[in-house]
């Protein structure tokens, strides 16, 4: 499922809600990803699950705060 289809999906669901919150955090290791970063190399790049980045789009698009420290540099 593309990024976009995944992010049109989202932001229907949370147009089904009145108050969003202002900021989501989440724990990222088998949230955003399939493993845990302390076991990967610092060289690897992660990968995320197919459908996290849609999700994160939404998220940005309805101006919710997503604060994420990496080890590593992830492109959203």
């Amino acid at each position: 499922m593309g990024d976009e289809k995944v992010k049109a999906e989202a932001l229907e669901l949370l147009g089904m809600f009145q108050v969003l919150p202002r900021l989501v955090v989440f724990d990222l290791d088998y949230t955003l990803w399939p493993f845990y970063c302390e076991c990967r190399s610092k060289r690897e790049m992660p990968s995320l699950y197919p459908h996290a980045r849609g999700i994160l789009y939404a998220l940005k698009e309805k101006g919710m705060i997503l604060p994420l420290h990496l080890g590593h540099q992830l492109q959203i």
